[in-house]
């Protein structure tokens, strides 16, 4: 038995509200990966000459320089070992070593290696978890795309359905005979003449 019209528009529009529903299903929330802070040596004290306490978190340009609980203020500074600094902002921007030739331990150079790779693969890390988030909201975009594009085609088949259907004139119910007006009855059998 061949279904009606509005029992197929029933069935599309069914399918529709289902294929809907799962659509709209909250996206994947994109993850805000943890601020890292790139890892610092610990802080080395400095007296200075006139007898000024400088601690240095990292003997070199870009180094953070404190006095105390402030940041240092600018100006240069000479280091007991010899070597001068000159501060900017609470940061070295110059290292001039002593006039002698400072050789610096191997062990200390790997040490400030080792932390600057660790400080480098800890900015990665974050930076692959975005991309990793990223990602994962893309392929669910993308199947939300898929979803909703089969969502159009039965719409579409929808709407030509009730396209097809609108052309033809609307079908009257059969009576029988004896259910007919006596003006349908009379019309009936002039149409037979």
């Amino acid at each position: 038995m061949s279904k009606t019209i509005v029992e197929q528009l029933k069935d599309i529009f069914t399918t529709v509200k289902v294929k809907l529903a799962a659509i709209d299903a909250p996206p994947t929330p994109l993850v805000e990966p943890e601020k890292v802070e790139p890892a610092k040596l610990a802080a080395t004290d400095y007296t200075l000459a006139d007898g000024t306490i400088l601690s240095i978190d990292n003997l070199a340009v870009g180094g953070a320089v404190m006095n105390g609980e402030t940041v240092a203020a600018d100006g240069s500074y000479t280091l007991p070992s010899g070597d001068e600094i000159t501060v900017v902002g609470g940061m070295i921007t110059v290292l001039t070593p002593a006039a002698k030739e400072a050789v610096e331990a191997p062990e200390t150079e790997m040490k400030k290696d080792m932390v600057a790779m660790q400080s480098h693969i800890k900015t990665l890390e974050v930076k692959l978890s975005k991309v990793e988030s990223i990602e994962a909201r893309f392929t669910a975009q993308s199947q939300q795309i898929e979803s909703l594009k089969e969502v159009n085609k039965e719409l579409f088949a929808a709407v030509e359905l009730m396209s097809n259907q609108s052309i033809q004139t609307p079908l009257e119910k059969e009576k029988s005979f004896e259910d007919l007006t006596a003006f349908e009855k009379w019309k009936v059998q002039q149409n037979k003449n």
